[in-house]
């Protein structure tokens, strides 16, 4: 019950109309949207309840791409869920690639904090690099003008 509250807000956030800007981006709701699903995050970690860590990794997953789907961006609602899921699995990877115990289990705190990296760097990524480069998305304007 409270995962879906959580989700609901985070599809809310998403789903409001644009905001009235000269260049038409989203960015700050992008920013807005990740800053929940942080917060949920640690709330969970510091409670040491599991609901909010899940409603955080689903918020961190589902709102940058419901966001650019909202704005009918369906390439890069795609790209944005490409980058939200390979990049921390990718880092996760890598941590555990570059632990050096030959035990395994202690390589899982690398993991963690590669995935962790991958993660911020793919909330940094989303909205300064997929939104941004929204250039061409914006409205075109026909202006008819003559002399009388």
């Amino acid at each position: 019950m409270r995962v879906r509250a959580c989700v609901g807000t985070v599809a809310a956030l998403a789903a409001r109309p644009p905001a009235a800007r000269a260049d038409g981006g989203y960015a700050e709701r992008m920013i807005a949207i990740d800053a929940t699903a942080d917060t949920l995050i640690v709330v969970g970690m510091v409670g040491k309840q599991d609901w909010p860590i899940y409603a955080g990794l689903a918020s961190y997953a589902l709102g940058g791409p419901l966001l650019h789907a909202a704005h009918d961006e369906w390439p890069r609602a795609g790209v944005s869920l490409g980058v939200r899921l390979g990049l921390p699995l990718a880092t996760g990877a890598l941590g555990d690639a570059i632990c050096l115990d030959d035990r395994g289990i202690r390589c899982l705190g690398s993991a963690a904090i590669g995935a962790a990296l991958g993660m911020l760097a793919a909330q940094v990524i989303d909205p300064a690099v997929i939104v941004e480069g929204e250039a061409a998305a914006t409205p075109a304007m026909l202006t008819i003008g003559g002399t009388f």
